[in-house]
C-alpha cells in the first residue's frame, strides 16, 4: 500500500513538475509561493481589517495571527523535522525546480529533508480557514482557491511532493478550527461574565456561533 502510494504521489509530481510547464506558468507559480512578496500585501489587508473592519476585522486579524504563530513553529516544523522528508530535488534526479534565479535541472541535492508537510500551504490553508469562520463560509468561498493554487505552485517548483501539501492543507484547517473554537468558547465564557455589554453587541467571534 504504502509502495503504491509513493508511486503515485512521484508520478503526480513528474506530470505537474515535467509536463505541464511554460514560461507564464514559471513566473505565476513562482510569485504565487514567494513569501516575501505576500508579506506586503498580507500586512496592507491586515491594517486594513484594523483599522476599517470593525470587531470582525480586528478578530479575524487576531486569530489569523495566532493560527500562523502556533501552527508554523509549534505543529508544522517539528512535524516536518519527525518526519524527514527530503524534498523532491533531494531524492530524484531531473528536478525542474524553479527559483528567482531562474529553471535549472536538479538531482540529489545536499541539504535538509524537510518536505513533508508544506508549510507554506499550511498557512495559506490557515488564513483561509480563518477568515471562512469569522465571516462566514457563502460569503468568503472563493478564497479556498487560494490553498489549492498554493498546492499547485509548491508542487510545480519542485519544492513539494503532492502528499506533502495534502497534508499542510489538512493540517492548517484542522489546527486554525481547533484555535478558532477554543478562542470563540472562551470569548462567550468570560465575555458574557466580566463585558456583559460589550457581550450584548458581539455574542460571538464566529459566524453562525453563539445565541
Amino acid at each position: 500500500m504504502m509502495d503504491w502510494l509513493s508511486a503515485g504521489d512521484v508520478w503526480v509530481f513528474r506530470l505537474v513538475n515535467e509536463h505541464c510547464v511554460g514560461a507564464i506558468f514559471d513566473f505565476l507559480f513562482l510569485l504565487v509561493g514567494r513569501a516575501g512578496f505576500w508579506k506586503w500585501a498580507l500586512a496592507a489587508a491586515a491594517a486594513w481589517f484594523l483599522i476599517w473592519g470593525g470587531f470582525k476585522g480586528r478578530i479575524f486579524v487576531a486569530l489569523a495571527v495566532l493560527g500562523v504563530v502556533i501552527g508554523d513553529p509549534l505543529i508544522v516544523n517539528p512535524i516536518k523535522k519527525t518526519v524527514a522528508r527530503p524534498r523532491p530535488y533531494q531524492c530524484l534526479e531531473s528536478v525542474r525546480r524553479v527559483t528567482v534565479s531562474g529553471v535549472a535541472m536538479v538531482s540529489y541535492a545536499e541539504g535538509r529533508p524537510r518536505s513533508m508537510p508544506s508549510a507554506h500551504v499550511a498557512n495559506c490553508a490557515a488564513l483561509t480557514m480563518t477568515a471562512a469562520l469569522v465571516f462566514g463560509w457563502r460569503r468568503w468561498r472563493w478564497l479556498l482557491a487560494a490553498p489549492l493554487l498554493m498546492m499547485v505552485s509548491r508542487v510545480y517548483t519542485g519544492d513539494h511532493f503532492p502528499l506533502d501539501t495534502v497534508a499542510g492543507l489538512l493540517l492548517g484547517v484542522g489546527y486554525t478550527w481547533l484555535i478558532c473554537c477554543i478562542a470563540d468558547k472562551l470569548w462567550q465564557t468570560f465575555a458574557r461574565r466580566f463585558a456583559p455589554k460589550y457581550y450584548e453587541q458581539h455574542p460571538a467571534l464566529l459566524a453562525g456561533s453563539g445565541r
